[in-house]
């Protein structure tokens, strides 16, 4: 086959050579290499069933080219030459039985064309349901009534749900905001007679900004606790788990915890949905000496544990953990450290206290991650204490009677503020002066 072309056309007579549908939003049609020579030389139809912006036709066909001519098709073969795209067989509505805390049951009405799929397999494999028990992202808004008499689009502030949050919503309409009517004040004078040079009105544009969020003021309602230095600060696009490499924010520690965050620089182009802060290189951790494979989402840490032990443990079955700084062999695998599933906490699946448990010197961690990947790649089995590991609920929690009834002062004030919105200032006053201040 040297020498000759795949190419691609919208009818089957090879007149008419499909090369691109105009859309600026990405390439339909990708060749890799070339035909007869390149070892990988491949063509590539992309699709997809989003009705706004897919414009590819249903049919079209191949053929191969050689110094300008077409080879002949054997027109007795039935659909020769055809390519067409066919939905799969799963792309429907199903009512839902044994529902498990991550699986259900669907009843499929044919057999389908595979009976499984894997994510690398499809760009998009998603669900929407209308259960009313079930948590996620908003998939449709049904409009029940659109009301009447606006003069102008409103905003949306909230709802009554005490669990949902992060929405953005922008409401859309075709007659509100357009002209009703026109009335002309001056018809003016010396415009040609000639009708096609009319005269043309132009009206302002509506124009909607996206991303065009930043942060002004950071508020700290939890601060941490067990902090030596103050940690990294990250913008995380709760949406796709993705780092916003915008704008400088720095922490601030009073004592052990995280008393406020400057903002050095405005991050910018920050996008509609709720963003989240994450600190990294965190001090508040415990070290990770040693990690362990047990299977391709299942490894264990070795931490480092105290000659005598720790006094209590510290960590328990089912506790969520933050784990960073693990270190990974080549490029293989999804990763080992929150960071790389979105900053998601991973669940602890075991804990061996080395002064219970005989033939270990080092407590061990064991983490199952299998609801984020199906293969973490090969982890570095010693990691000289660069990995951390942080209990999610090391937060603020009072150690003496002093700091106890500070701690009934601070939850006081936060529990007026969310409750009634009252707005709370915080002074820390010090009556006490030592020699060296």
């Amino acid at each position: 086959m040297e020498g000759y072309l795949l190419k691609i056309y919208y009818d089957n007579e090879f007149n008419n050579e499909f090369v691109s549908t105009g859309s600026t939003s990405g390439i339909t049609v990708a060749g890799v290499g070339t035909v007869g020579v390149s070892a990988n030389a491949a063509l590539t139809i992309n699709y997809n069933t989003d009705d706004t912006t897919n414009i590819l036709p249903e049919k079209l066909y191949y053929n191969l080219e050689k110094s300008g001519y077409i080879s002949t098709a054997d027109i007795e073969v039935n659909n020769y030459s055809e390519i067409m795209y066919i939905e799969s067989s799963y792309n429907s509505s199903y009512p839902v039985s044994g529902v498990g805390e991550t699986t259900f049951n669907i009843a499929l009405n044919k057999v389908p064309e595979k009976l499984l799929y894997d994510s690398s397999e499809c760009s998009t494999l998603e669900y929407s349901t209308n259960s009313l028990t079930a948590d996620g992202p908003i998939n449709k808004i049904n409009i029940i009534s659109g009301g009447s008499g606006y003069k102008k689009l409103p905003n949306y502030v909230g709802s009554s749900s005490t669990t949902a949050s992060g929405a953005n919503l922008l409401a859309q309409s075709n007659s509100v905001g357009n002209t009703r009517r026109v009335r002309i004040i001056n018809e003016g004078f010396e415009y040609s007679s000639d009708r096609t040079l009319q005269p043309k009105a132009n009206i302002p544009a509506i124009v909607t900004l996206k991303d065009s969020n930043t942060i002004g003021i950071v508020t700290v309602t939890n601060g941490g606790r067990n902090f030596t230095e103050a940690p990294n600060l990250v913008i995380v696009n709760t949406g796709s788990g993705q780092k916003i490499d915008s704008g400088i924010l720095r922490a601030n520690i009073t004592g052990n915890s995280i008393s406020s965050v400057d903002v050095l620089q405005l991050p910018k182009g920050l996008p509609d949905t709720t963003v989240k802060l994450f600190t990294t290189n965190n001090t508040n951790g415990i070290s990770i000496q040693r990690v362990v494979q047990s299977s391709d989402t299942e490894f264990v840490c070795r931490i480092t544990t105290p000659a005598l032990g720790f006094s209590t443990s510290a960590f328990s079955v089912g506790e969520k953990v933050y784990i960073e700084g693990v270190q990974k062999v080549g490029a293989a695998g999804s990763g080992f450290n929150s960071e790389d599933y979105g900053y998601k906490f991973f669940t602890v699946k075991e804990y061996k206290d080395s002064k219970f448990v005989g033939g270990i010197t080092q407590d061990e961690v064991t983490i199952d991650i299998s609801e984020f990947t199906t293969n973490t790649g090969i982890a570095k089995t010693i990691q000289d204490s660069l990995g951390n590991i942080i209990k999610e609920s090391d937060k603020f929690f009072p150690s003496n009677p002093y700091s106890a009834s500070k701690g009934g002062q601070w939850c006081m004030e936060y529990a007026f503020y969310k409750s009634f919105n009252m707005p709370i200032l915080m002074v820390h006053s010090m009556n006490i002066y030592p020699s060296l201040h």
